[in-house]
């Protein structure tokens, strides 16, 4: 009988995604059948790469990811659901749907990339579950992880109501009801796609981890040939940046176009699907695409500037990248911390001004937007550019590049799974 992996990659991010494609990959290699729970703007490339699709988010998930996705700022949106979804009700219909949708196609193994459902929906069919996790998500953390940068009010991040509310769906399903906030992301077998240095963790016995290293996958686009031609042309310097997949950050965009523009400094710059830069001319030091194979284009490239998502430094510490760093939200500062802690990376925050308290009502979310304005300067990007070009910062990054290459990464996951399942 045939193996069913079912893949859940939270809120359809590019990083969950990636990060899922990746083993995929080396799933459907020995002979492993993959379907895909997605929607929204990466569910067309997940087919292109051979996969089945389903869809279970309810139509009003749907809407409100529509909704948010324009012009709120990503922090927001992170959180808005825990205000105007998260309820009993609603989340209850949700796990149901993907429970009776889970039952008909009767996977394997639930593969969840913080897909909060996994473990209920694993328990409900008696399926194993696999959880692709980070840090900030362990299930083991006793108390709420908190971001460096700024905070959500407690209104909106009220651990005691959460569990009560994801207890109260334990007990309808007649599940084992959770004892802290983050052991809704429990799984048979939980992975990092990074290593100890970035993803600091203090394990415990209830909750083994297993770090495989960075799990990234190959987008394979029309546009390949064009950029292979590019870097030729440039190939003894050049940045390559990304600032995010789904909410890549337009002001940010422009912003290093016109830094490496006045610095003469060549450019090859991944956008995502939903986020186009005011200046789209592409020129013979400028280079801009939605998305590329990165083994064949970013391993070129001399510094990686991103938003700290895990992906893209994964990427550019498995390149061998000194990484600039201009994180939006969540986890995106600690990841820059972490880098250069590492020496391997400096955090160039876009805005310098402290992050304040919003209550999410419709004036204050553009006050939010407002206050999120771009106080970054072109001087700030080419003066970091020029600093990450030290001998130090190349000799950190290649330390951590080795280490990582050492886990093994989508193979390793791979054969995790396929032995939780044996």
């Amino acid at each position: 009988m045939g193996r069913t992996a079912l893949f859940m990659p939270k809120h359809n991010g590019m990083g969950h995604v990636t990060r899922c494609l990746g083993i995929a990959q080396h799933l459907k290699q020995t002979g492993w059948d993959c379907i895909f729970d997605i929607a929204g703007p990466y569910q067309q490339l997940v087919v292109e790469s051979g996969y089945k699709v389903v869809s279970n988010t309810s139509h009003k998930m749907r809407d409100l990811r529509t909704r948010a996705a324009q012009n709120v700022p990503p922090f927001v949106l992170c959180h808005k659901p825990i205000e105007e979804y998260n309820n009993f009700e609603f989340l209850q219909k949700e796990v149901q749907i993907a429970i009776e949708n889970y039952r008909t196609i009767n996977p394997t193994v639930l593969i969840g990339d913080m897909d909060w459902k996994t473990r209920l929906v694993g328990k409900v069919l008696d399926i194993r579950t696999v959880g692709i996790i980070q840090q900030q998500w362990y299930p083991g953390h006793s108390e709420r992880w908190r971001c460096w940068w700024y905070d959500i009010p407690s209104k909106y991040m009220n651990d005691s109501n959460e569990v009560e509310i994801y207890n109260q769906l334990c007990k309808t399903l007649s599940v084992e009801p959770i004892e802290h906030f983050y052991e809704q992301w429990a799984a048979d077998l939980l992975i990092i796609p990074g290593i100890p240095e970035i993803d600091r963790i203090n394990q415990n016995d209830k909750y083994p981890v297993h770090y495989v290293g960075p799990i990234l996958h190959d987008w394979v686009r029309d546009t390949d040939q064009e950029v292979s031609q590019w870097i030729e042309r440039n190939s003894g310097y050049f940045i390559f940046a990304s600032n995010g997949g789904t909410y890549s950050d337009s002001k940010i965009n422009d912003l290093l176009i016109s830094a490496t523009r006045r610095a003469n400094i060549p450019l090859l710059m991944a956008i995502g699907p939903q986020s186009t830069p005011i200046n789209m001319d592409n020129t013979s030091t400028l280079k801009i695409v939605n998305f590329i194979d990165w083994r064949e284009t970013v391993n070129h490239a001399s510094v990686n500037i991103h938003h700290g998502g895990h992906g893209s430094t994964m990427a550019a510490i498995l390149a061998g990248q000194p990484s600039i760093i201009t994180p939006f939200q969540c986890e995106q500062e600690t990841q820059a911390r972490m880098v250069m802690e590492q020496g391997a990376g400096l955090l160039v925050p876009k805005n310098k001004d402290p992050y304040k308290h919003f209550t999410f009502e419709a004036d204050q979310l553009r006050e939010a937007i407002g206050h999120l304005e771009v106080t970054l300067k072109e001087e700030d990007i080419i003066e970091a550019l020029e600093h990450v070009q030290g001998v130090s910062y190349k000799t950190a990054v290649k330390s951590l590049k080795r280490k990582a290459e050492q886990l093994g990464g989508p193979n390793y996951s791979a054969q995790l799974i396929a032995k939780l399942v044996e």
